[in-house]
This record gives structure tokens, C-alpha cells and sequence, in this order.
């Protein structure tokens, strides 16, 4: 499969659970999990000392930052997507925000 085609996939996922691709955080969360699936690290993914340092040095932003991002745009998707449509995706009760990690693993299980 190639690297285009994976990153489709990412971003079909992404904006079908109501991710907004205008914010950066957005686009951190679909190179993390392109990197994630390009790596096949899904069992031992460590985000702060594996993934959020390597984004850091490649936008010259701080860990912080990135994570702000990522959280500020996972957030947005929370608050604008259909609860039903979250809760069948996630296979959780509606009115559970899925965390970062669980965003990655549903996603990267859905490609």
C-alpha cells in the first residue's frame, strides 16, 4: 500500500469522526499515525518519548505545543461530532471523551 493511500485512509478516518484539517493539531495526529503504521510500533507507541520529540524537532515547536495542538483539535472533534456516530466508532459510551491514544489505536485498527 502506498504512502499516499495510508495517508487517505488516515485523513477518511479522521474527518468521518469530525476532526477540522484547518487546525495543526490535525495534521501532527495524521503524521503520527502515519508513522505509527509505517513503523508498525502500535504495541509499544510512546508518545512522549518516541513521537512528540520527533514532531517537535520537525516543526521546531516545543513537545508542549504539540500536544496542545493535537488536544485543542481533538476537543474540537469532540464538541462537533454526532454522539451516536462517536459512540459506535469507539464502541464507548457517548459521553466519554476518547483520549489521544485512544483516537490512534481505534484509527490505526480501522485501516
Amino acid at each position: 500500500m502506498g504512502k499516499e493511500n495510508i495517508k487517505n485512509k488516515i485523513a477518511k478516518e479522521l474527518t468521518y469522526i469530525g476532526y477540522d484539517f484547518s487546525h495543526t493539531g490535525t495534521l501532527y495526529l495524521i503524521e503520527i499515525l502515519f508513522t505509527i503504521y509505517i513503523n508498525n510500533v502500535v504495541d509499544s507507541i510512546n508518545l512522549s518519548q518516541d513521537i512528540y520529540p520527533s514532531l517537535s524537532n520537525k516543526y521546531k515547536k516545543s513537545i508542549n505545543s504539540i500536544k496542545s495542538d493535537i488536544n485543542y483539535a481533538t476537543n474540537l472533534m469532540y464538541s462537533r461530532c454526532d454522539a451516536n456516530r462517536l459512540a459506535n466508532y469507539f464502541n464507548f459510551c457517548y459521553d466519554t471523551k476518547p483520549n489521544i491514544k485512544t483516537v490512534i489505536y481505534t484509527v490505526l485498527n480501522k485501516i
